[in-house]
C-alpha cells in the first residue's frame, strides 16, 4: 500500500469511492485498449483502500492474538511452582524471573520477526505484552509473600526482573528503527513495568516485618506497660527482647537478600517497632478504668519508657554505619514517639510546657487533626 501511494501520490488526495468503479479487464488490456488515466486512478485508489482495510484487519487480528497468547503464558508461568534456591552468595531466589522473561523474549522476538523494524504495530504489540506483564505482576505479587524466606526470595526476584526488563528494552530498541515518538511510547510502557517490579521488590522486603513481629507481639503485648514492666523489669528487658529478636532475624536477612533490599527491610523494622510500641500503649489507655490508675507510679513508668526508647533507638543507630540513609528514617519515626513521651510527661504534671508545644510535631507526622486530638485525649486519660 505504501509503495503504491508513493508511486501515485495524487491517488490518495482524492476519494474515488463514492461511486461504483468499473475495472478494466485483462482481456481489454491485452486487446490494446487505450487506458483512461482517470479510470486507472479510480481503480488504483479502490485497490489501495481495500488493501489498507485488509492491512488494518490483519493488524487487529495480530494484536488480539498477541494479547491472548501473552495472557495464556503469563497464567501458566505465574501458576507454576517456583522452588526456592540459594545462590553462592547465600541469596534466596526462584526461577520466576527467568521463566517470565524467557517466554516474554519468545513473544517479543515473534513480534519483531513478523513486522518491519519501523512498524508502529510493533510498538503496539510490544506495549501490550509489557502492560499485561505489569497487570499480572500487580495482581499476583502477594501470593509470593508467605513467610520470611519467600519474602526474601521475592524481593530478590522482583529486583532481577527489573534488571531483565531494562536489558530487553535495550535489545528491542537496538534491533528496530522506530520513530522518536514510537520509541518514546515504548520506553514509557517499559518503564512502567520496571517501576512495578522495583516497587514490588521494596514491598516484599518491607513485608518481612510482619513475620518478624509475630513472635515479638506474642511475647510482649500482654506484659508491656503492665505492673511487672513498671516495677520489676528495671533494665528495660522487654525493649531488649524486641531488639534482640530483630537482631536475630537481621543476620538471616543479610545472608538471604541483596544489600539494597536489606536496607528497605530495616526501614520497615524501625516503623514497625514504633507502631508496635504505640499500639500497645494506646491499647493500655483504652482499657484503663476510670477508677484505677494506669501505673503504680507515673514517674517510674516514664523512666521505663525513656529507657525503652533509648534501647530501641540505639540499636537502630548502630546500623546507620552500614545503612547511612537509615538515619533520616530513625529521626522521623522516633520524633513521633518522642512527641508522645513529651505529651505524657506534660499530662502527668512533670513539665510546665503546654500541649501546644507538642502538637505541631505530632500533627506533622499524623497529618490528621482529629486523630491528633484523640491521641492527646488518650494520653491525658492514661496519665490522670
Amino acid at each position: 500500500c505504501e509503495q503504491v501511494e508513493q508511486k501515485f501520490p495524487d491517488v490518495v488526495k482524492k476519494s474515488y469511492m463514492s461511486k461504483k468503479t468499473k475495472f478494466i479487464s485483462v482481456k481489454e488490456l491485452l486487446a490494446g485498449k487505450e487506458i483512461d488515466m482517470d479510470t486507472a486512478k479510480e481503480n488504483i485508489s479502490q485497490v489501495v483502500n481495500v488493501l489498507w482495510d485488509i492491512h488494518r484487519l490483519a493488524q487487529d487480528q495480530f494484536i488480539v492474538r498477541t494479547q491472548k497468547q501473552t495472557n495464556d503464558w503469563l497464567e501458566k508461568v505465574y501458576d507454576a511452582n517456583h522452588a526456592k534456591q540459594q545462590t553462592s552468595d547465600g541469596h534466596l531466589t526462584t526461577s520466576l524471573p527467568e521463566d517470565v522473561w524467557a517466554l516474554a523474549g519468545v513473544q517479543l522476538r515473534t513480534i519483531r520477526e513478523r513486522l518491519t523494524k519501523k512498524s508502529s504495530v510493533l510498538v503496539d504489540a510490544s506495549s501490550i505484552v509489557f502492560r499485561l506483564m505489569q497487570l499480572k505482576q500487580r495482581s499476583t505479587r502477594n501470593r509470593f509473600l508467605i513467610d520470611i524466606e519467600t519474602c526474601c526470595a521475592a524481593a530478590n526476584d522482583f529486583l532481577r526482573m527489573t534488571e531483565q526488563a531494562e536489558d530487553v528494552l535495550t535489545d528491542l530498541e537496538g534491533e528496530t528503527e522506530l520513530s522518536e515518538d514510537n520509541r518514546g511510547t515504548l520506553e514509557e510502557v517499559a518503564n512502567e513495568l520496571m517501576r512495578q517490579y522495583s516497587n514490588d521488590a521494596v514491598f516484599a522486603a518491607q513485608a518481612i516485618h510482619k513475620y518478624v513481629f509475630e513472635p515479638i507481639e506474642e511475647e510482649l503485648r500482654d506484659g508491656l506497660f503492665e505492673s511487672e514492666w513498671e516495677s520489676e523489669l528495671t533494665h528495660n528487658e522487654m525493649a531488649w527482647t524486641l531488639v534482640r529478636t530483630i537482631e536475630d532475624f537481621m543476620s538471616d536477612l543479610k545472608e538471604w537478600m541483596e544489600d539494597i533490599m536489606v536496607r528497605k527491610s530495616v526501614d520497615a523494622m524501625v516503623k514497625a517497632s514504633i507502631n508496635f510500641y504505640l499500639k500497645t500503649l494506646l491499647t493500655k489507655a483504652n482499657k484503663r478504668s476510670q477508677r484505677e490508675a494506669s501505673f503504680g507510679d507515673n514517674q517510674v513508668a516514664m523512666r521505663r519508657m525513656a529507657g525503652d526508647i533509648k534501647v530501641m533507638r540505639e540499636y537502630f543507630e548502630e546500623l546507620v554505619g552500614e545503612f547511612p540513609a537509615l538515619e533520616r528514617v530513625i529521626n522521623e519515626e522516633f520524633a513521633v514517639l518522642g512527641g508522645i513521651f513529651d505529651l505524657m510527661f506534660i499530662a502527668a504534671g512533670f513539665s510546665e510546657n503546654d500541649f501546644m508545644d507538642v502538637l505541631p510535631v505530632l500533627q506533622k507526622r499524623i497529618k490528621n487533626i482529629n486523630i491528633t486530638r484523640m491521641l492527646v485525649g488518650d494520653m491525658w486519660h492514661l496519665m490522670n
